[in-house]
């Protein structure tokens, strides 16, 4: 018979289910008099990463299994952490470890396991985006005599290098320019227009931080983005002391304007008798409200160049510009100026357009393994707004959380006790517990429509994403599936494993507020997913 951990380690509920009255305060004594027994009696596992990963203690019982993960989150340096974790068993629903599993946390990128579960189920496995090309102009004499409009629905992959890997982000628009001059199409008598307001206004979520804004990870959302509403800026040394660095833009575009004010360096061979390593102190950020990129401080002579991915404003004036330069490098002159519709005098009339080009992005299940495997954030927020659009007629992030709320409610998990804001996690207003995150597990894993595209979304440990380089060569190699999440403070690692017994579990491990060092805590999670993946209920009978 299976314990929860307060059944079998504080007494709170008799063998047989029944509650005993216990106060608060008495229920805290009793956990902290029981962790300071297990730190007494069973040595706690040290915070650096053992030789041989594999834990050395197979657990004989389910109750050996509970002792053994409460003296490992004994040790004193997490003391002062909040720590959420929910084990249960998919087979059975058997809760195996509980601590402090219903109480709301920050889940950091863990909330994407929720963006990209609503996604799958309220839009569909093959959901495409379409982003059209359109004119309300005629053609003269290979003349368009009027503009050119890109009509967005908030297509996250648009010229993206993170869904593109290996392609150049203008090549799409190359396409486009190709096939308007399949057309005929050799000059444009108008402007291009950037139209994004397929989703509102508003550009940001409520609980993002002003030091955030000007990097990739904080992009602008909108209806129509390109390129991961991002651009890559890459310095390398001048060649000489005292020059210029050397920079280069992707994609390059007039669009910017940058303000070089580093130096390069030359440096002494030697300093007495130790080699000199050459360094740098260059910074690359964006100006606040601008598409000005400063660089400032210096680089050596011989250093490796320095590459930052900066956030872009105004993502539909981006496209429009970046477009119309590449229409003027295919020979198509364009008379007008790159515009965003919300700059236009009129609303668009599209009964009064027609379709030059019709584009459609990948299926949602190759999008949402660039969210989960990637953890990109600027996706997962492209499709809470394309969420709450498609499913409750508004693109903004309050509607997208009223349509995920009601999916999860579904899914057994109360809306009124969590807070979303954001679709990715980086918002440090949302909160949820472990426990809502594996019941959502659950839920996911018993649904087989999408279920297969959301597991196959998910890191894979010491495989892929961002749990490539974690636990290799261990049994949790391949075998766990799961979402990390990291923000300043806040720790987090949701999803799937197999115990020795190939028995599927669904675990969530949520940590706020600590003060150790973030490799620390994650070697704590290290620690327990290797603890549950060697775990067998009945090893003497394997």
């Amino acid at each position: 018979m299976s314990v929860s951990i307060w059944w079998y380690l504080s007494g709170l509920r008799t063998m047989d289910g029944r509650k005993r009255v216990l106060s608060r305060t008495g229920s805290r004594t009793v956990f902290v008099l029981f962790l300071a027994l297990c730190g007494a009696i069973v040595r706690s596992q040290p915070l650096v990463a053992p030789q041989h990963p594999e834990t050395p203690q197979q657990q004989r019982t389910l109750a050996d299994l509970q002792r053994d993960l409460v003296s490992t989150l004994a040790d004193p340096k997490y003391s002062n952490a909040q720590i959420g974790i929910d084990v249960r068993s998919l087979q059975t629903g058997e809760r195996l470890f509980n601590l402090d599993a219903e109480k709301n946390l920050l889940p950091a990128s863990n909330l994407k396991l929720v963006t990209t579960a609503a996604a799958l189920h309220l839009l569909g496995p093959d959901f495409r985006y379409s982003t059209q090309v359109v004119t309300g102009g005629k053609l003269v004499r290979r003349v368009l005599k009027g503009d050119i409009i890109i009509r967005g629905s908030g297509d996250p992959t648009l010229g993206s290098p993170s869904m593109f890997t290996g392609s150049y982000p203008t090549a799409v628009l190359d396409e486009w320019a190709d096939s308007l001059e399949a057309l005929g199409i050799e000059k444009i008598d108008g402007s291009i227009v950037g139209d994004a307001s397929y989703f509102t206004s508003d550009q940001y979520p409520l609980g993002w931080t002003l030091e955030d804004i000007p990097y990739y990870y904080a992009t602008q959302s909108s209806g129509l983005s390109f390129a991961d509403n991002a651009v890559s800026v890459t310095v390398s040394p001048g060649i000489r002391g005292g020059a210029k660095p050397v920079y280069e833009i992707t994609p390059e575009s007039q669009y910017f304007e940058v303000n070089d004010l580093a130096v390069t360096r030359d440096v002494p061979r030697k300093q007495g008798d130790s080699a000199v390593a050459p360094s740098n102190s260059i910074t690359i950020t964006r100006e606040s409200g601008e598409n000005t990129i400063s660089i400032q401080g210096s680089i050596d002579r011989g250093s490796p160049a320095v590459n930052e991915q900066l956030s872009v404003e105004d993502p539909p004036l981006y496209i429009a510009t970046v477009f119309r330069e590449i229409l003027a490098s295919h020979g198509i002159t364009v008379t007008g100026s790159a515009m965003s519709a919300a700059d236009l005098d009129e609303r668009i009339n599209y009964n009064a357009t027609r379709i030059l080009i019709n584009h459609l992005s990948p299926p949602l299940t190759e999008i949402v393994r660039v969210v989960n495997k990637k953890s990109h954030n600027q996706f997962a927020e492209q499709l809470m707004r394309t969420i709450g659009k498609e499913t409750l007629g508004k693109g903004d992030w309050r509607t997208g959380a009223e349509a995920v709320k009601r999916y999860l409610n579904f899914a057994g998990i109360e809306p009124d006790r969590i807070a979303l804001y954001d679709g990715s996690g980086l918002s440090r207003m949302d909160l949820v517990s472990a426990a809502d995150i594996v019941n959502l597990l659950r839920y996911v894993a018993a649904d087989q429509k999408i279920y297969p595209a959301f597991d196959s979304s998910l890191p894979v440990m010491g495989v892929d994403g961002t749990l490539s380089s974690r636990l290799h060569d261990s049994r949790a190699m391949g075998n766990v599936h799961a979402k990390t999440g990291s923000l300043t403070g806040a720790r987090s690692l949701s999803g799937y494993l197999r115990t020795k017994d190939d028995e599927p579990i669904a675990f969530s491990i949520l940590v706020n507020n600590y003060t150790c060092s973030g490799a620390e805590i994650q070697n704590l999670m290290d620690l327990v997913i290797l603890r549950l993946v060697n775990f067998m209920r009945n090893p003497v009978l394997k």
